[in-house]
């Protein structure tokens, strides 16, 4: 019987990027969600607070997006740097081989 190999010979940088970009702007949507409430709780259980809640919330989700647009271009960063460093290995060594039979 054959044996099944897959060979990861070169990872596109852009697709690696954008992968990257995802996941890790996916992470800062939740932390944005997270300060978002916390903030909330925060405005409620503090009576010393004079801000209004509107702009007290416009500033929390501000913060929220701004740090969601950054964790998205690091992330895009990361992959594509890790994706280039990946390819340059890849020269030298052949790749990653991957018994398919193994999964099973």
């Amino acid at each position: 019987m054959a044996v099944k190999t897959y060979k990861i010979a070169r990872i596109s940088p852009l697709l690696a990027a954008t992968l990257y970009a995802l996941v890790v702007g996916s992470l800062g949507v939740l932390t944005s969600l997270l300060q978002i409430v916390k903030g909330t709780y925060y405005y409620l259980t503090s009576p010393g607070i004079q801000t209004p809640y509107p702009k007290f919330l416009g500033a929390v989700s501000l913060d929220g997006v701004v740090s969601v647009m950054f964790g998205a271009i690091v992330g895009w960063i990361i992959g594509l740097v890790v994706s280039l460093v990946y390819n340059w290995w890849v020269k030298f060594t052949g790749g990653i081989k991957i018994d398919l039979d193994d999964l099973n």
